[in-house]
């Protein structure tokens, strides 16, 4: 998306194309705030990536299900 205009172009697309096929959009690699933004900005439902968590085993992701801690203030 940070590439080019058209990166941005490509991606706010195929947001629009899942939607009107009725699904649901997980965005993949969020690293950076202004992706996040704009991930929020075109309306995908769901994201993951660096910005939000480093990958984690399988056990640790049982443990933050399990657990009370805010992930949304964490990375």
């Amino acid at each position: 998306m940070l590439q080019n205009k058209k990166s941005d172009v490509i991606v706010k697309s195929l947001i629009d194309l899942a939607h009107n096929l009725g699904m649901d959009v997980v965005a993949e690699g969020i690293e950076t705030a202004f992706e996040d933004s704009s991930i929020k900005q075109y309306q995908s439902e769901y994201g993951q990536g660096f910005l939000y968590s480093k990958p984690i085993t399988p056990e640790e992701f049982q443990q933050l299900l399990l657990s009370d801690i805010d992930i949304s203030q964490s990375a």
